[in-house]
Order: structure tokens, then C-alpha cells, then sequence
């Protein structure tokens, strides 16, 4: 897999008909809103309750979004959807086995002959929720680590991966081809004007997709 820098206007008007997941010719377009912020926000949480709430507002401050036409075959048309079912499913699974779990201690450590409970149901209790945002947080990770998403997202950029590197080579067969196609005139005035790149000769311009053609390591 690979990763791509993608500039706004080449999203605005239209991706190539390669999916982005696989490779294969794209049958369908899915509108994604794709959202990021700087993850070095998210230190704040060890600071506690206030580093959550710091957390939230410097997330809603420097949150970036740009929204992607993404081409996608039939196979992987539900390539987001169907990881948010996995995500919440496994949420909505694991609470009510939780409650169980907990229903179930209460009844079996509370000692209704005594007028307070046992010392060891509120331990228990925290150890409980621990584990079963432990296990949550895990799926989580699982499940987004094949995703396609974003890793930064600019004013005028944004750059995607776990895209397929046949994705990559279309974009850049398709500038080659629009750069071949210029007069030579108009590509010395492109090039003066710092608008747009010479694939031959590998001069990047404002979306430089050089280093991002590898695979993610």
C-alpha cells in the first residue's frame, strides 16, 4: 500500500477511475469527509478531566476537512460504513456483555443480610470498565489499521494512506499525459509560473507526490 498528497483541485475535479482500496477499475464514486487535526493534541489527555476537555477544544480549533469523491469498485464501495458498523457493533457487543457481567457480580458479591455491601464490588466495578475499553480500544486499532484515511490535511491538500499504489500511477500517468499535451510554449509558462511539474524530469510543484509512492513502512 501507498500513500498520496492530493491537491484540491485535483479532487474537485474528478479522481481517477482506479479504487483507491484495491487497484481495480472503479464502478462507483464514495463521497468521504475526511477530518484531521495535529495528533500531538491528544498528549493533553493524560492530563485528566481538564486535559479531555483541552483536548476537545483544540480539536474542534484545528481540525481540517476536505471531502473526497473516492473511486471505488463494487467490492469495496462499503470500505468505510462497514468498519464504523465494526467499530460501534463491537461497542454496543461488549457494553451489554458488561452489564451482564456486572448484573451478575452484583448478585452474586452484594450480601443482603448485611446493611452495606461488599468492600470488593466497587473495585471490581473499575477493573470491569478498564478492561472492556482495553478490549474496545484494541478492535479499534484492528480495524482502522487497513483503512484509508487521512495523515495530514492543509488548507489546499490533503494526503491519504492505505491507498493502492495503482491509485498513485494513475494520477501521475494522467498529469503526464496533460503535461505531454501542453504546447511547449505553455509549459514553459506553466513551469516559470511554478504551477505544475515536468513528469519526465520529475519537478514537483505544489502537490509533490515524490516520497509518497512508497510503501508505508
Amino acid at each position: 500500500m501507498a500513500r498520496v498528497k492530493l491537491h484540491r483541485r485535483e479532487v474537485q475535479r474528478g479522481l481517477p477511475r482506479i479504487c483507491m482500496s484495491c487497484g481495480e477499475e472503479a464502478f462507483t464514486e464514495v463521497k468521504r469527509k475526511f477530518s484531521w487535526y495535529p495528533p500531538w493534541v491528544n498528549v493533553f489527555i493524560l492530563l485528566g478531566g481538564l486535559g479531555v476537555v483541552l483536548v476537545i477544544i483544540l480539536a474542534s480549533i484545528m481540525t481540517k476537512k476536505m471531502t473526497v469523491q473516492a473511486p471505488m469498485c463494487m467490492d469495496h464501495q462499503n470500505h468505510w460504513r462497514s468498519r464504523n458498523l465494526s467499530i460501534w457493533g463491537s461497542f454496543l457487543g461488549l457494553g451489554a456483555v458488561g452489564l451482564l457481567a456486572l448484573a451478575i457480580a452484583l448478585g452474586t458479591l452484594l450480601d443482603w443480610k448485611q446493611d452495606r455491601p461488599d468492600a470488593s464490588i466497587p473495585a471490581f466495578i473499575c477493573v470491569g470498565i478498564a478492561a472492556f475499553f482495553v478490549v474496545w480500544l484494541i478492535i479499534v486499532c484492528i480495524v482502522q489499521a487497513g483503512a484509508i484515511k487521512p495523515s495530514e490535511i492543509t488548507d489546499n491538500t490533503i494526503t491519504l494512506v492505505k491507498v493502492h499504489r495503482r491509485f498513485v500511477d494513475a494520477l501521475d500517468q494522467r498529469e503526464q499525459e496533460e503535461w505531454e499535451s501542453r504546447p511547449r510554449r505553455r509549459r514553459s509558462v506553466d513551469e516559470d509560473n511554478d504551477e505544475y511539474f515536468d513528469p519526465g524530469e520529475r519537478k514537483r510543484r505544489p502537490w509533490p507526490r515524490d516520497g509518497f509512492r512508497d510503501a508505508d513502512r
